[in-house]
């Protein structure tokens, strides 16, 4: 019972493999970046409205920041949470 304890209160960076770091590392970096810059535009276009960008627009914000974001998002949770710890093997007894 204390191991499924432990197991709980893990940490996502506990245990990952380089190539895993190195994944969630340009994943979290590529969140912070297109979430960022797409803030920043939406804050502009809520200050100023339409008429200081042609692609000022929450949609195409959206699409052009949301987009990288969620393919950012899905790099971190495949390196940091998909299948940690399974190598296939059965032989856990």
């Amino acid at each position: 019972m204390a191991s499924e304890d432990q197991k709980v209160t893990e940490s996502w960076y506990q245990n990952l493999s380089v190539i895993r770091w190195i994944f969630a590392i340009f994943g979290i970096l590529g969140m912070v970046f297109s979430g960022g810059c797409s803030l920043v535009v939406l804050a502009n276009y809520f200050r100023y409205g339409r008429d200081s960008y042609g692609f000022n627009d929450p949609a195409v914000i959206a699409v052009v920041g949301g987009v990288p974001f969620a393919v950012a998002l899905l790099m971190w949770w495949f390196a940091a949470k998909y299948k940690r710890g399974s190598t296939g093997n059965s032989n856990d007894d």
